[in-house]
């Protein structure tokens, strides 16, 4: 099954309709798993992000206007396929990663409704993918069974969600550069620290913790952070 159907390229009204899909599809799985995170602490935060993907699914819906997605936010997120925590994380941990990038990129479009709304859920979306690059980061050097079901899943994941995030980077044309990470002879253009906001920030790794994104380093604060990949 593919996962792009033929997309207008130049249209982000499509772009805006196929994130709202991706968070309605979010909201469904956190609702089904907030009972049932491994600890109390994961279970509060998937109830509520859940509550956060309606809301932005709502708002991003109304923008998008008439428009229809291009994505299968089903076949992304794996379905079925998510039996246990590990490969939650697995399913959901790269897509929030990528609307990250995406919403963040989103707010620098032209269009000053966009711009208003996208302020806040890019400010809520990136707490999301803050929490589940913690998760990334902990089960991807584990050796056991939870381990592999969770880079197995993950691998998956991102190979479904690739030619989203190329169709994305059409559609963003050079707004995307301040959220991508886009690399340039072992630079990355733009990319501010999440941890302190500073733009001194350069490429320390080619891959981070998934194969979506690059590990890199603040000169400002010292920190390291993940930034999405970009084609």
């Amino acid at each position: 099954m593919t996962t792009v159907n033929t997309p207008d390229p130049t249209s982000l009204p499509a772009l805006l309709a196929d994130v709202a899909a991706l968070k309605v599809e979010l909201r469904a799985l956190y609702v089904r798993w907030c009972v049932a995170g491994p600890t109390l602490e994961a279970s509060s935060a998937l109830a509520a992000m859940a509550q956060e993907e309606t809301g932005h699914a709502r708002v991003l819906a109304r923008l998008a206007g008439e428009a229809e997605a291009v994505i299968d936010a089903t076949e992304v997120l794996g379905g079925a396929a998510v039996t246990d925590w590990p490969s939650l994380v697995g399913h959901a941990g790269p897509v929030e990663v990528a609307l990250a990038s995406v919403t963040a990129a989103l707010r620098g479009v032209g269009d000053p409704e966009v711009q208003r709304n996208l302020a806040k859920i890019a400010v809520e979306e990136r707490s999301h993918a803050d929490f589940f690059t913690g998760c990334l980061l902990e089960l991807a050097p584990r050796e056991d069974a939870a381990g592999a079901r969770f880079r197995s899943t993950r691998t998956d994941t991102e190979k479904r969600l690739a030619p989203w995030l190329d169709h994305s980077t059409v559609v963003l044309g050079d707004s995307r550069g301040a959220a991508s990470g886009a690399l340039d002879g072992g630079t990355v253009l733009d990319v501010p620290c999440v941890h302190c906001g500073s733009r001194e920030t350069r490429l320390s790794a080619a891959f981070g913790g998934s194969l979506l994104t690059s590990l890199m380093q603040c000169a400002a604060c010292g920190s390291q952070f993940e930034a999405v990949r970009w084609r």
